[in-house]
């Protein structure tokens, strides 16, 4: 291989390498204990992490079976009242013959009713 050759793989030229600085043996045994503890610290952190996730989840599906059990109940009702109001609103909207306005008028004005009836938490 010539000079030329030697620096080069394929034809591209290769990047020197980078001189790594010196180590203290001294610092890296003094580092070692600190690095242990951090380890340790962060080991206890992701433990309690998962603690708290745990909680999170058990919190979360209570919320969704109360919530599920709380409009599965209310919800016939609602709906029942709703589908009465939009009929009513329908009705009354086809009496005063509005007509295209009146029509494109009439859900809106049920589900302003619907609302006022059963504001949302």
């Amino acid at each position: 291989m010539t000079g030329k050759d030697a620096s080069s793989v394929n034809g591209k030229p290769q990047r020197p390498r980078r001189a790594t600085p010196a180590r203290d043996h001294a610092g890296v045994s003094a580092g070692c204990g600190d690095l242990v503890a951090a380890r340790r610290e962060i080991a206890d952190l992701q433990k309690q992490v998962a603690e708290m996730n745990a909680q999170v989840a058990v919190i979360r599906q209570q919320v969704i079976d109360h919530s599920a059990a709380a409009s599965s109940a209310a919800s016939l009702p609602r709906m029942a009242t709703s589908i009465a109001i939009t009929v009513l609103v329908g009705k009354v909207v086809r009496r005063l013959r509005l007509g295209l306005l009146g029509a494109a008028a009439a859900p809106l004005l049920a589900a302003q009713i619907n609302h006022r009836l059963w504001p949302m938490r």
